[in-house]
């Protein structure tokens, strides 16, 4: 896959970017949303006075394009779905999974928007250590998924704590509603 960069449609991308992360390759995922090379990007979009995403690539791809294509928007959701692993496991965000996949990236924030109120998500990374603080709106409780890989113990607001289950090659913690330091280790 990686062979081929970008060697899919911009409504494709979705699907692409998606199995990469699925796939635990979070590192080529990133390279492909924040390419400055390739004319398969969205910053050939911007390069060439993009205000939204387009219906393809670029004019060379098809001619008589729109530019106003919301299914182009794939690292929109897939940063807040796969990097920073924010779901909502049932309907109305009743509760929440968060698996964090940074890949390589030193650091990473940001805010979502829940019918429950924000989730605040802000992660560091050095030498293999990972530094999470999550913030849970009063009445959302979340999942914590990490790769069993990881280990069985890492540290939620200054305790070692062991996971409490596992599940398709994943560690599970619980997280009540509220602020949360976690750090591990990868």
């Amino acid at each position: 896959v990686e062979s081929r960069g970008m060697a899919c449609s911009v409504y494709g991308a979705q699907f692409l970017l998606d199995a990469l992360y699925n796939a635990g390759n979070a590192d080529y995922a990133l390279r492909l949303m924040t390419d400055t090379v390739s004319d398969r990007s969205w910053m050939t979009m911007l390069r060439a006075g993009a205000t939204m995403t387009w219906e393809a690539w670029d004019l060379k791809y098809k001619s008589n394009l729109d530019w106003n294509h919301a299914w182009g928007t794939a690292p929109g959701n897939v940063v807040r779905r796969k990097l920073m692993g924010l779901e909502p496991l049932t309907p109305g965000w009743e509760s929440a999974r968060l698996r964090p996949c940074l890949g390589s990236l030193q650091w990473a924030k940001g805010t979502v928007p829940t019918v429950k109120g924000d989730i605040i998500f802000d992660a560091q990374q050095t030498d293999g250590t990972v530094s999470l603080r999550i913030t849970l709106p009063a009445n959302l409780p979340a999942v914590l998924e990490l790769p069993l890989a990881v280990g069985r113990v890492l540290q939620i607001d200054g305790k070692a704590t062991r996971r409490q289950s596992a599940k398709d090659g994943y560690a599970l913690w619980n997280l009540p509603p509220g602020t949360h330091e976690i750090i591990y280790k990868i």
